[in-house]
């Protein structure tokens, strides 16, 4: 890859422990670190707090647990932008962060986000149902979100450009939030997998698989509530159950295997055993592990909603529930076991095309040639 620029600024809170950068972010900030490597020098601008930082964000957390309120990264905002001005940035290099430091830096800084403020704001007033499966809490009053939000609008308007992991968002930054297109870049999110563990030889065609540590936004009760009524005409399927610390009572019956939270490594186990991922999330900025099930082979339910149609293409290699419906899901799930063949073999013609699609080095890829084409 034949570039202008050489450097590239890397700006992202780490956490304490160095040691568990793989696991921050489910490992996206990671992949993208790794692979930027690949292809030009990353300066590691890690936002690292120390113990008066500490005692600071501690009083306001037990402020805000009396006062019943959440100040929404306010203060890691305010915090990591006097850390960034400490640093003596080369001011002509591009920045990529994560989260809205409103820097002197910013007129060279790309945003990589999979979720937006203005988004949330949108949702609080059109659905608050869905508002306890999002990242704002209900503690959040509306002076905070308000604040919050003129302070990411500033940050959008002076930014280079916004990268989103999925079309959805970028298509709602456009046309909802009002930035300029030309401002937009779709760069998609990459899998922590290994692809040399991929062996399907165990599939039986009577596995379901759920992977999800939030089981109500994930959708888990309704997955085993369609699936027990499926048993009843399929007395052989199973349903593999991943995420939860504890198990949920709904799961104590026939044909569920309750797994608790495995690791990364465990889990590539069930990809390979398992003929069917379901995950009809009530709210699901991205949805990483669609793609990681397709990897694997395993043919997909989500919901029309999100992301989600950007990973499943509907009687392609999955398909997608309308609504929490209990007998729409039963059906859609009949209609896996009924075509199961025919879908597994669509996946597998596309499966070169996942795994480039869905790489960190091609993520990497398409953040550089955005950066290049703004003439770094």
């Amino acid at each position: 890859m034949d570039l202008s620029f050489n450097k590239i600024n890397f700006i992202y809170n780490w956490g304490k422990e160095e040691i568990n950068r793989s696991q921050n972010w489910s490992g996206t900030p990671w992949g993208i670190y790794r692979t930027l490597e690949q292809h030009v020098k990353v300066i590691d601008v890690a936002i690292e707090t120390n113990r008066i930082d500490d005692m600071i964000i501690y009083a306001h957390k037990i402020f805000d647990k009396l006062t019943h309120t959440y100040n929404f990264n306010m203060l890691d905002s305010y915090i990591g932008k006097q850390k960034i001005k400490k640093k003596n940035l080369d001011p002509n290099i591009p920045c990529l962060m994560f989260l809205e430091y409103p820097t002197q830096y910013l007129k060279n800084t790309y945003l990589y986000q999979d979720l937006t403020v203005d988004y949330l704001a949108r949702l609080r007033k059109k659905n608050l149902n869905l508002m306890k499966y999002t990242p704002l809490s209900d503690q959040t009053t509306d002076k905070q979100l308000e604040k919050r939000l003129n302070a990411t609008m500033n940050v959008y308007s002076k930014c280079k450009g916004i990268l989103t992991m999925s079309m959805w968002l970028k298509c709602d930054l456009i046309t909802n939030t009002g930035i300029p297109a030309n401002k937009v870049h779709w760069v998609g999110g990459g899998c922590n997998i290994n692809a040399e563990k991929i062996d399907g030889r165990k599939k039986n065609g009577k596995r379901f698989l759920f992977v999800g540590k939030d089981w109500e936004r994930k959708n888990g009760a309704l997955v085993v509530e369609a699936f027990r009524n499926l048993r009843i005409v399929h007395p052989d399927i199973e349903l593999y159950i991943i995420g939860p610390r504890i198990q949920p009572d709904e799961t104590k019956c026939d044909g569920v295997i309750f797994l608790g939270r495995l690791s990364y490594e465990c889990l590539i186990d069930y990809y390979n055993l398992c003929d069917y991922f379901i995950m009809p999330s009530k709210f699901e900025a991205y949805g990483l592990v669609f793609a990681e099930a397709l990897i694997f082979g395993l043919v997909c339910i989500g919901k029309n909603s999100y992301a989600m149609p950007e990973f499943i293409t509907h009687d392609f290699n999955g398909y997608l529930l309308q609504d929490d419906n209990v007998s729409e899901l039963i059906h859609l799930m009949d209609k896996l076991l009924l075509n199961r063949n025919r879908l597994m073999e669509n996946i597998a013609k596309k499966h070169s095309d996942y795994m480039k699609k869905y790489s960190w080095e091609e993520v990497s890829k398409r953040i550089l040639m955005i950066m290049e084409k703004d003439r770094y």
